[in-house]
């Protein structure tokens, strides 16, 4: 009798629901978030209160870092650190499928991101018309971008896409302790990419707050629809 020969099987991604409304009500959340700030002048003007009071308050060495962090995580930047991350996943662990899933987490909710500023067209903290009773106040800015793509902020949304999966693959093989750290890392990484993007002056808090609500509950999303190999591995 031949050998039967016996493939891999994938799974079909979770029917459960959960996960899916978990990310969905992430994603709306960052949506009403955006809707009820763009539609209260106040906060908005306390928003661009805050750009301007970071910026003020900080010494110059802060600026250099904060203007070199916003090309890290900048178009050229982000290219950079997928492609080094890629290649040392694969070095490290020889599994294509694993740099697939580290590119989709980390991707997925740059591209969501990407779409709501259309959607949204909010204008830059450095467009003063927003808030012409401040313009007296407003200082200089490192970094000055003017168009009409603020909410939700792009550099926020690519490091916590980058962070969640960087997390991903360590929660996978290594001990608690290191895992522990690093996930601590990641997030301390979201908080200071955040904050320097208010502190430049090219988004308000909200940007960088919605930014991370999409990002985190498009991972849920994309982590329930990738299919699973059954009897092992996966997850």
């Amino acid at each position: 009798m031949p050998a039967t020969v016996r493939l891999p099987v994938m799974a079909r991604a979770s029917r459960s629901p959960i996960p899916f409304i978990q990310g969905g009500a992430l994603i709306a959340a960052a949506l009403a978030l955006g809707v009820a700030v763009r539609r209260s002048p106040t906060a908005l003007a306390n928003e661009f209160r805050l750009n301007v009071w970071l910026n003020d308050h900080f010494p110059a060495w802060f600026g250099s870092f904060s203007v070199f962090v916003n090309w890290l995580f900048g178009p050229v930047g982000a290219v950079l650190l997928l492609v080094v991350s890629i290649l040392a996943i694969y070095w490290r662990r020889r599994d294509w499928s694993l740099a697939a899933r580290f590119t989709a987490l980390a991707l997925g909710g740059w591209v969501v991101t990407a779409i709501l500023k259309a959607v949204f067209r909010e204008p830059r903290p450095a467009l003063l018309e927003l808030c012409p009773r401040l313009a007296d106040g407003v200082c200089e800015w490192l970094v000055v971008e003017t168009g009409t793509n603020a909410f939700p902020s792009g550099h926020t949304a690519f490091a916590t896409g980058f962070a969640l999966a960087f997390g991903f693959v360590f929660a996978r093989g290594f001990s608690r302790t290191t895992t522990t750290f690093v996930s601590l890392s990641c997030c301390l990484l979201v908080l200071l990419v955040a904050f320097t993007r208010v502190y430049l002056g090219v988004h308000y808090l909200t940007d960088t707050i919605g930014a991370v609500l999409v990002t985190v509950g498009t991972a849920v999303i994309v982590r329930a629809l990738w299919p699973r190999r059954l009897g092992g591995g996966g997850g």
